[in-house]
């Protein structure tokens, strides 16, 4: 007769452990993916441009002064380390020369004694969560040319995200 084979428990029971030991590997490396993309998005930085634009008249309604500011707001939850800052002055082709210094990028644009308030900023320089910062406040007279101007910003988070903006044009 035909011997019966005898059901090995204990063989069972050791695939049976090594699969939920294997499983749990899995769910913990799973769980640890999670966990940093959901740290990465708490800390991320986001910013945003915002332009004003201020009219000043006379009398007869002529628009003598035209008063412009650049703010940079960070939205996000994290701090903004800049990585690069440009200053773009566009020409008619559409071509943008790069400046890192408002003064020199916008010298024969503003009015004569109306220096532009403006702030600048280098690799490393951190913008924190809920800033404000005023980029540039400058006083043009609306009968003389200004160029396109928009300002580049290339940031990362700290998670070293990289993230860019371009705002839109200052005038």
């Amino acid at each position: 007769m035909a011997e019966k084979k005898k059901f090995n428990i204990e063989l069972f029971l050791g695939i049976i452990a090594t699969f939920v030991a294997f499983l749990s590997i899995v769910i913990m490396v799973w769980e640890r993916i999670e966990i940093r993309e959901h740290n990465e998005l708490s800390v991320k930085p986001i910013l945003v441009f915002d332009r004003n634009i201020t009219v000043s008249q006379n009398q007869d309604s002529e628009i003598t002064d035209k008063s412009i500011s650049l703010v940079i707001k960070n939205a996000g939850l994290g701090p903004a380390i800049v990585k690069k800052f440009e200053i773009r002055v566009y020409d008619k082709n559409n071509k943008y020369k790069i400046f890192d210094d408002w003064a020199v990028a916008l010298e024969k644009f503003y009015n004569e004694g109306k220096v532009p308030r403006a702030s600048t900023y280098s690799p490393g320089d951190v913008l924190t969560e809920g800033i404000i910062d005023n980029v540039i406040e400058v006083i043009i007279d609306p009968k003389k040319p200004f160029p396109i101007v928009k300002v580049f910003l290339e940031y990362e988070s700290i998670y070293q995200e990289s993230f860019s903006t371009l705002s839109e044009k200052i005038h």
